[in-house]
Formats: C-alpha cells, sequence, structure tokens
C-alpha cells in the first residue's frame, strides 16, 4: 500500500507515518530574521597610533542576521546575530570576526542611527575581545542598505581596530556571465560554466542553461544560447532572452529581443515590450538585455538598440524602460551619483534589480573610468545611489576560476531576499519514502519565486538547511536522519 500524506490545513502539520519512519510535513512560512550579506568597502582597519607604519584597510567578507527586537514611530531596534567575518587571507593570516550587536536606526528630526558590536577576533597574534561603536550618527543609505563606520572603543596607543561595514539583506545573489568559466573547485569534464547557467555566488549552478531550454522545442538541442535578460516569476517561472537567433519546431523563430520562459512559451515578442512606445508595424526589433517583473503586468526592460520613439523621444541601449511606455531612468540617470569620464555616452544596461524601496542594482553593457572610484568594468555590479555593489572577479569568486580573466562581463542578476513580502503558502504534495538505492524524495506546490527546504529531528527545531535555494518542486534529501525527521519549505 502506498503512503499518503495526512490532511492539511493552514498552520497545521501535515505528518506521514512510514514503518518506524515518522516524517512531519508542514509548509508554514516560519518567521526568521533577514540574513544580510557585506558588500564592497567593508574593511577593517588595524592601526597603531603611536607605530611609524602604513596602515591600510584590509576587505572583509561574510555575513549577519539582522533581527527586529523593538520599534516605534520614532526608532526601530535591531540586533546584529551569528557574525561571520574574516578577510580573505584568513586562516593563514589576517582576522575573523564573530559576535553580536545591536543597531538603533531612526529619529524625530532627521534620520539616526547607533550602533554597537560585541566582536571576538581572531588573529596570528591570538583572541581578543573588541567593543566597536559608530564614529558618526549620519545616515547615508536608504534601509534596507546599512553603511557605517565603528571604531574600537577599548583602544590601546599600540592597536587601534576600526571597521567600515557596508551591507544589504542579501540570502543569495544569482547572475550569468557573458564568457563560460572552468571552475576550479570541481574535476574535469564537469567543471565547464556557460554563459547561459544561472549561477550563485556562493559557487553552484543553480540552473543550467540547457534545463532552462529543455522546453523550447529546439531540435537538436543547443546548449549554450547565450543567458542575457533574466527575472524569476511567481511558481519559479524563470523569464530569460538568449543572445543568438534559433528556430524552435514548436514556437517559430526566437529571437534575442524575445523574453522566453522556462515553461517553453514566449512570455512576450519584443514588439509586444516596445508596443506602447508608439513605434509603426513592422515594428523594430530592439533587443532585450535586461527585464524585471513589476506588479499589475508591468514589465520594465531595457533593449540593445537605439530608437526614436513616436511618444517618447530617443531610447538608448542604456535606458530602463517600460512596458507601459515611458522611460523609467534614462542611462544617465543611473550613473547620476556616479562620474564617467564621458558623462554623455551611453554605457548600455546589461543587468538589472530593484530592490522593493526603489534601489535599482544594475550592470552596464560598457564599462567606464569614474572620476572618484576609478576604473569600473562592464562585469561590476553597481547602485544607483552611487556605490560599487560587487566587482565582478568577487562574484565568481567562489567558483575559483581557472581563466586569468579581469572580468567575465554580467549579463543577469536575481537577488534572493528575505526583505520581500512572504509569497502565499507552499504545501507540501508528496513524499517517496527512503530506500537502500534512492534518498527521500520531497515534491511541493506553491506560488511562490524561490523554496528552500529546512529539516529539524524534532518539531520544536532547530530547523536547518538540507537544500540550497531552489527554482524547482522537488528534492532529494540524502542527509535524512535515519529515526525521524521533519520538515518546512521557505519560499521568497
Amino acid at each position: 500500500m502506498s503512503p499518503k500524506i495526512g490532511a492539511h490545513r493552514p498552520g497545521v502539520t501535515a505528518s506521514l507515518f512510514i514503518a518506524f519512519t515518522f516524517i512531519g510535513l508542514f509548509s508554514a512560512q516560519a518567521a526568521a530574521p533577514w540574513h544580510c550579506q557585506l558588500l564592497e568597502g567593508t574593511t577593517i582597519l588595524n592601526d597603531c597610533p603611536v607605530c611609524d607604519r602604513l596602515s591600510i584597510p584590509v576587505n572583509l567578507r561574510g555575513s549577519f542576521d539582522l533581527v527586529l527586537e523593538t520599534s516605534n514611530p520614532v526608532n526601530a531596534t535591531y540586533s546584529l546575530t551569528n557574525i561571520q567575518w574574516q578577510t580573505a587571507d584568513w586562516p593563514a593570516g589576517g582576522y575573523r570576526l564573530e559576535g553580536y550587536g545591536q543597531w538603533i536606526v531612526g529619529g524625530e528630526v532627521a534620520v539616526r542611527q547607533e550602533m554597537t558590536l560585541q566582536i571576538t577576533l581572531y588573529s596570528a597574534e591570538g583572541v581578543t575581545n573588541k567593543i566597536f561603536t559608530n564614529m558618526s550618527a549620519s545616515v547615508t543609505r536608504q534601509f534596507p542598505m546599512l553603511q557605517i563606520d565603528l571604531a574600537q572603543t577599548n583602544e590601546s596607543l599600540v592597536e587601534y581596530f576600526s571597521l567600515s561595514l557596508r551591507a544589504a539583506p542579501i540570502r543569495e545573489l544569482w547572475f550569468s556571465t557573458s564568457h563560460g568559466l572552468t571552475p576550479g573547485i570541481w574535476q574535469d569534464p564537469t567543471n565547464h560554466v556557460s554563459s547561459s547557467d544561472i549561477l550563485s555566488m556562493e559557487g553552484r549552478i543553480v540552473k543550467t542553461g540547457q534545463s532552462l531550454f529543455s522546453r523550447l522545442g529546439i531540435m537538436p538541442m543547443i546548449p549554450d544560447l547565450g543567458l542575457d535578460a533574466l527575472d524569476i516569476g511567481p511558481g519559479a517561472e524563470v523569464f530569460y532572452s538568449i543572445k543568438d537567433e534559433v528556430f524552435s519546431e514548436t514556437l517559430g523563430p526566437l529571437h534575442p529581443g524575445d523574453l522566453l520562459s522556462s515553461q517553453g512559451r514566449v512570455a512576450k515578442r519584443n514588439k509586444d515590450l516596445t508596443a506602447a512606445f508608439g513605434f509603426k508595424d513592422p515594428a523594430p526589433d530592439l533587443g532585450l538585455d535586461a527585464i524585471q517583473l513589476r506588479s499589475n503586468e508591468e514589465l520594465w526592460f531595457s533593449v540593445t538598440t537605439n530608437a526614436i520613439s513616436p511618444t517618447a523621444g530617443d531610447i538608448g541601449p542604456g535606458d530602463l524602460l517600460s512596458t507601459t511606455g515611458v522611460v523609467i531612468k534614462t542611462n544617465r540617470d543611473l550613473l547620476r551619483h556616479f562620474q564617467p569620464d564621458k558623462p554623455n555616452f551611453d554605457y548600455g544596461l546589461a543587468a538589472l534589480y530593484v530592490w522593493p524601496h526603489g534601489e535599482i542594482w544594475f550592470a552596464t553593457e560598457n564599462g567606464f573610468l569614474d572620476n572618484l572610484l576609478g576604473p569600473i568594468p562592464k562585469g561590476t555590479l553597481l547602485s544607483d545611489q552611487g556605490y560599487i555593489v560587487y566587482r565582478n572577479l568577487e562574484l565568481v569568486r567562489a567558483f575559483q576560476p581557472l581563466e586569468d580573466l579581469a572580468d567575465f562581463g554580467l549579463d543577469a542578476v536575481f537577488v534572493v531576499t528575505d526583505v520581500t513580502p512572504p509569497p502565499p503558502e507552499t504545501r507540501f504534495s508528496e513524499i517517496l519514502p527512503a530506500t537502500d538505492s534512492h534518498p527521500i524524495s520531497l515534491r511541493w506546490t506553491g506560488n511562490a519565486k524561490v523554496f528552500q527546504v529546512e529539516a529539524a529531528e524534532y518539531i520544536p527545531g532547530p530547523f536547518l538547511p538540507v537544500s540550497p535555494g531552489l527554482i524547482d518542486f522537488e528534492w532529494a534529501d540524502s542527509t535524512a536522519a535515519k529515526v525521524q525527521c521533519y520538515y518546512r519549505v521557505r519560499s521568497w
């Protein structure tokens, strides 16, 4: 007799008894802290006030969790937990930081911030405890982005640490590169990453291009069509564009300007994207370089070709457009807080992610020289607020690419973040018990964009991730406990 999942009501655990293994299944979205990642510009500085030596800031990378503790009309108080930061040369040298802290942001007249960190600092000299507080109360990045400079309060004459923190609520950052790469973390012949693959900054392939294209009806299958625009919609449907013309046995000709779907359909032809701009038939195919789904069926996108719209005027490859027929931001608007050496040049718009509070992360199609920040190659992830989010080599650093390239390019970006509103409930639909040759297999349904399976030995938890972030509806868990295991699916 095949096992069946018990009746499920919202907020109630659906459970399944198989032989002597009790598998708990429930789908309610657990309250969780915001997981944050450190960004470009986060550094630690070890200074010596009485020493005649040059002190140079060293880059810090890592993560922490941000938890809202209290809030009122004036202030919000957050705790920083699970601080795990380190320099690139750790443990051979450099530093590792662990600890916790408190962040208060708000103010009756002007927005102000206060932060105190209790840090355990590991270095070649040993282990010490440090307390850091903010140097200035001014707020320079819009919440939920964080920028703050802190100094050690218990300073000494020979050792004085300071921190510059730059962070964003990132659970995972996914992207595609313009060039394929050969990861040094994997063995030949399976260690090739194509420009069609969706990659994670954690050093894994989220989705291969071949799996994205598998339902397009292309015969024979072309393994690398190039992945250009990218966004993920409800039900984990991936929307994207390709770089080359190709013929589909089921859909007909597919063009680089078309918006395609992982479900094997043409979501929008290029002429549909630009219809509101008043082009006369036959409408020109302007290409498609970046995309983001908005509410009420609106899409924001960029094109690859200059054009003159009868309704909006000049349109350039670096402009952010809307399917409603308006220019959301020109290329100059996106770069307004930068200082490019050619301010009137259109640098293109190759990748795009818009945060719920309106901040835009993007990459340009062409690199430029910034009069303040220096060279900014085309694969650099930027913010329209005027700062560098990540340099290209840091995006691919976890893959340890064997190619000696300064820049692999950046054609698409997507952020998995706890800031987005909780999606509709996700429900388990099937479970296949483990056998001697197969692990437990879980399947679910839901309208979220991203899923992650968590497990615990007992209902109170703690629940820990057993899968990475997924844009799929199934997962085989080879780590399941032998006696009992409870599952839940988080979703974004």
